[in-house]
């Protein structure tokens, strides 16, 4: 067994919960297992017969490893402190006792040294069972969808207009908009002044965040968990991936890049901002690798951005002069905690490489309906639309009892444009009469006349209990009685099995409008 393809076993630190992991290669005929905490094998009965060096900031020591013969060497590697490497550690059989060469080195944890073990590497490179983040970045991907494709970016200048009923600020700009001054979250007057050739693109939220969906499954088929960090940016880890895709950080990289299909940049690193960091300054078709905290010295604090908790920081360290992140982490952690408060602390330890683990998406298969509606509508004629559309979406079979826990509104603007609202329920919810009145809040924030309407169900809770009287009421049972024949009814032939009258339009000219049909609440 070669000693790149060596298993990595965890050990536990009692340092905040930290865990430490060490390589011990092992020969092809050791079938050794470890067994937990214990110090001992279950096919040796060799000690140690001196405690190896340990790290004095985690005092992690290995336990007892056992290969008849051969010379292991060892690594305790602790994120955001220090790396020991302790070598030399041979086995003879005559003495069936282990015996230590205590010859450590503390290493820099940005590993600029070869360990040899595959877990750090030389710079610029990373091996794939490293901790490795991989980001994938789509710059300008709001505005090339709106546009209608990335080859119209290079016609000009262009800039995304303001959705309607926000504030009159540009949105993502081109790189000739760029060049010529022209900045995202600029008033309009003043990108105008900049560029009087600027071409303000109608923003459609709606295409946006379809296309951005199908990103992030062609990103899931490669086999990742991905974390969703909004529009444009995607991060997974790449250390599981190394059996699907060759067993290299390139290998993933172009499989990454093949079920794309889109120009991207990518990056790697050892945390999620060090990765999103990489990614940044890469190309398109070059990846980068940003290894540790002296990398990132000379990178801009702008990339802050890209955290939500540090996103407004940017320009309040700008007017300090604080234009990079060795400048940030240059200065005292008590210093920047009590100027800026928890997001001056985000930001310095974002500054030293350290970041939270990734939180990746649950895929689920999307469920929606929508309704085109015949002439312009607002007011009560939403509201009815908007009922049927409940009840429509908690009649699908997808949901299989499930409840609600986030939805998204949708529409299609009688004036162009699209606009999106997405609602998160205090609490899953199955009823149609409070997902109704939770969604019609959001409903009323529409900016104008629709011509169509949709509805989709973005994150799903747990079954709902089945309902249980408290006393014996014949009214409740018959209640519960026809609630299982609609579902039998459903199960056999579809949602529309059952169908009730809901008055859509009351005072309409023509007959057909004034009431429509609606799957039965159950």
């Amino acid at each position: 067994m070669s000693r790149r393809s060596a298993p990595i076993f965890p050990v536990r630190s009692p340092l905040r919960g930290t865990r430490c992991r060490w390589l011990a290669p092992a020969s092809s005929n050791c079938k050794s297992r470890p067994m937990g905490r214990q110090r001992r094998w279950p096919d040796c009965s060799i000690k140690a017969s001196r405690s190896p060096p340990s790290c004095r900031r985690c005092a992690a020591t290995p336990t007892c490893c056992s290969c008849s013969g051969s010379t292991i060497r060892m690594l305790i590697a602790v994120p955001g402190s220090c790396l020991i490497h302790m070598s030399s550690l041979s086995l003879t059989r005559s003495s069936r006792r282990l015996s230590w060469h205590s010859s450590a080195r503390t290493l820099s944890s940005s590993g600029t040294e070869d360990l040899s073990l595959g877990l750090i590497g030389r710079r610029g490179y990373a091996n794939i069972r490293s901790l490795m983040v991989v980001a994938v970045i789509l710059p300008r991907f709001p505005l090339a969808i709106a546009a209608g494709g990335r080859a119209a970016l290079a016609e000009g200048p262009l800039a995304l207009a303001p959705e309607p009923g926000r504030a009159p600020l540009v949105g993502e700009v081109s790189a000739a908009a760029e060049a010529l001054g022209v900045a995202p979250g600029m008033k309009i007057s003043e990108a105008l002044a900049r560029a009087p050739a600027l071409k303000l693109i109608a923003a459609d939220p709606v295409a946006v965040a379809d296309a951005w969906e199908k990103v992030l499954v062609r990103l899931e088929s490669v086999g990742a968990e991905v974390e969703d960090g909004g529009v444009g940016l995607a991060c997974f880890e790449a250390g599981g991936l190394g059996g699907l895709h060759g067993g290299s950080l390139d290998a993933v990289v172009k499989a990454t890049r093949s079920a794309l299909k889109l120009p991207a940049r990518i990056g790697a690193g050892p945390s999620r901002f060090c990765a999103v960091v990489a990614a940044s300054q890469a190309r398109s078709r070059r990846p980068s690798v940003v290894n540790g905290a002296d990398q990132l010295s000379g990178a801009p604090v702008t990339l802050l951005a890209h955290n939500p908790a540090t996103a407004k920081l940017p320009e309040q360290l700008a007017r300090f002069g604080i234009t990079a992140l060795g400048q940030l982490a240059a200065l005292p952690r008590d210093s920047v905690a009590d100027r800026f408060g928890r997001a001056g602390i985000a930001a310095w330890e974002l500054a030293h490489g350290n970041d939270g683990p990734l939180r990746p998406r649950r895929p689920s298969e999307p469920i929606d309906e929508t309704l085109t509606l015949t002439e312009s509508a607002s007011g009560p004629q939403l509201a009815s639309a908007l009922e049927l559309l409940v009840d429509r979406l908690l009649a699908r079979s997808e949901l299989g009892g499930r409840t609600l826990r986030a939805a998204t509104l949708s529409a299609h603007l009688a004036e162009g444009g699209t606009w999106r609202e997405r609602v998160v329920f205090r609490e899953p919810l199955s009823d149609a009469f409070r997902i109704r009145t939770a969604l019609s809040l959001r409903l009323a924030l529409l900016p104008a006349p629709a011509q169509a309407l949709r509805l989709a169900a973005e994150q799903f809770g747990p079954a709902a209990p089945a309902a249980e009287a408290l006393f014996d009421d014949a009214k409740f049972r018959r209640a519960g009685r026809l609630s299982e024949a609609i579902g039998q009814l459903r199960a056999l032939a579809g949602p529309q099995a059952a169908l009730r009258v809901l008055l859509a339009e009351p005072d309409s000219r023509i007959p057909e409008r004034r009431v429509v049909l609606t799957p039965y609440e159950r």
